[in-house]
C-alpha cells in the first residue's frame, strides 16, 4: 500500500506544481504524508460534505481542485465550513491535497478535457505558464558520483514529464589547490590536486531547488562543492491556462454548446452574441476565465466558452463581435475532475499500485428558481420557463 507521499509523486508527474500560478496554495494542505492512503477520493471542493464522504468511505487522501486553505487562517473554527472540514480531516487522519491552477494548465488537465470533448484540434494555450525550471550541474569525484546522484533525486531533481530519475554525467579532470585552514577530502593544503571528476546534471523545479542544493551539499565529499545553476527557458510545450483550437467543420455556436449539455449536466447557460453564427475557431477556459477574454480574441476565437462572466465583460465581448458562452463555474470543472480521477487511477494501476480512486458526490451550489408571476409580469414567459 502506497504512502500519501508516494501518491503525491504520481499526482505531480501528471500536474507539475511549477505550472501553478504565483501564490496559488497547491499541494498537501492537511495531513501526514507518511501515512498510508488506502483509498483516494477526488472532489472539486474539500467541503464538510466531501470530507465526511471520504472519512465514511475509508479514504486516506482527498484530492481536490479548489484549495481548502486558500488564505491563511487566523484560527480554525469548527463552526465555519473550512474549519469544520479541516478539523474533521485531522481527527480522522485524512490528508487533503489540492491541484488547482497546475491542473488547469497541465497538458492533460481541465481545459484539455473540455477541448477534447468539443473535438478541438491544433490547440494553443491562451496564457502560457511561466518557466520556473532550473538545471543543476555539480562537479563530483567519480567515486562519489552515485551518492550525489541519489541526493539529487531524493531532493526532487530529475523529473521530466512522466519520467523521473533523469540525469546526465560526463567525465573530466578537476583541479584545485587547498588553501590555509582548509580540510580537503582529497589532496593536501598548498598543493595543486588533479582529480577524475564527473559533471552531473539534472533539472529541478524552483519549488525544490533549495532542498536539492541542501541534499547535494550534504552528500558531497568536498568542503566547497562546485555547483552551477542555470535557468531554463520554455521548450515550446503547450502548458498554460486556457486553450484555443479548431473544429473540423464550422458549426453554429448554439449547436456546439448544446453538445455539451449532457456530458456536463448543464441546467442552463448564458450566451452573448449571435449564437446562430457558424464558428470554427473556439477558445475555452474552465472556471473563472473572464480575464482571458482579450487573449481569446487575440487567438482568433469566434466563440469563447468559460464561466463566471460579469456584465461589463459580456458587453465587451458583444462589442468585439465575439460570441461568448458562460457555462458557470461548477459544470466544466466537475467534468474535469471526473476525467482527472480516471487518469489518476489509470496511472496508479500502470505503476502497479493497488489503490482505488473514487469520485465524491457533489452538486452545483446554484439552483434555478422562477419567481411567481407578479401582477404586471408576463405570464407567457413564466409559463414557458416552467415547462
Amino acid at each position: 500500500m502506497l504512502s500519501i507521499r508516494e501518491i503525491i509523486v504520481h499526482i505531480e508527474r501528471m500536474v507539475p506544481p511549477r505550472l501553478a500560478q504565483e501564490g496559488d496554495p497547491i499541494g498537501l494542505q492537511v495531513g501526514d504524508p507518511a501515512l498510508r492512503a488506502g483509498r483516494i477520493m477526488v472532489a472539486l471542493d474539500a467541503s464538510p460534505f466531501t470530507v465526511r464522504q471520504a472519512v465514511k468511505g475509508g479514504a486516506g487522501l482527498l484530492v481536490t481542485h479548489h484549495p481548502v486553505l486558500f488564505r491563511p487562517l487566523a484560527s480554525i473554527d469548527p463552526r465555519s465550513g473550512t474549519g469544520e472540514a479541516v478539523a474533521l480531516a485531522l481527527s480522522h487522519r485524512l490528508a487533503i491535497y489540492s491541484a488547482h491552477t497546475n491542473l488547469d494548465a497541465s497538458p492533460g488537465g481541465m481545459n484539455r478535457s473540455l477541448a477534447s470533448l468539443l473535438g478541438l484540434t491544433g490547440c494553443r494555450v491562451l496564457e502560457a505558464s511561466p518557466a520556473r525550471v532550473f538545471k543543476v550541474a555539480v562537479f563530483v569525484p567519480v567515486g562519489a558520483r552515485e551518492k550525489v546522484r541519489e541526493a539529487l533525486f531524493s531532493g526532487g531533481a530529475g523529473e521530466i514529464g512522466a519520467y523521473d530519475r533523469c540525469s546526465f554525467a560526463v567525465g573530466g579532470e578537476g583541479t584545485f589547490r587547498p588553501g590555509p585552514g582548509s580540510r580537503p577530502a582529497l589532496g593536501r593544503a598548498g598543493r595543486e590536486a588533479r582529480v577524475a571528476e564527473a559533471r552531473l546534471e539534472a533539472v529541478v523545479e524552483e519549488r525544490a531547488l533549495a532542498r536539492v542544493l541542501s541534499a547535494v551539499r550534504a552528500a558531497h565529499p568536498y568542503e566547497e562543492p562546485a555547483i552551477d545553476i542555470f535557468s531554463l527557458h520554455a521548450t515550446g510545450r503547450e502548458e498554460g491556462i486556457g486553450l484555443a483550437g479548431e473544429l473540423g467543420n464550422p458549426v453554429a455556436a448554439s449547436e456546439l454548446v448544446a453538445a455539451l449539455a449532457r456530458p456536463l449536466s448543464l441546467a442552463q447557460v448564458r450566451m452573448v452574441g449571435d449564437m446562430k453564427k457558424k464558428v470554427r475557431r473556439v477558445a475555452v477556459c474552465t472556471g473563472s476565465g473572464g480575464s482571458l477574454l482579450d487573449a481569446a480574441s487575440r487567438a482568433g476565437a469566434e466563440l469563447y466558452i468559460t464561466g463566471d462572466v460579469g456584465y461589463h465583460l459580456a458587453r465587451r465581448a458583444e462589442e468585439a463581435g465575439l460570441a461568448l458562452c458562460d457555462l458557470g463555474h461548477y459544470p466544466p470543472e466537475r467534468f474535469g475532475m471526473e476525467q482527472f480521477a480516471r487518469a489518476l487511477g489509470k496511472a496508479l494501476r500502470a505503476a502497479g499500485a493497488a489503490v482505488e480512486v473514487v469520485l465524491a458526490k457533489e452538486k452545483d451550489p446554484f439552483t434555478l428558481y422562477f419567481p411567481p408571476e407578479s401582477a404586471g409580469g408576463s405570464s407567457k414567459t413564466t409559463r414557458r420557463k416552467k415547462q
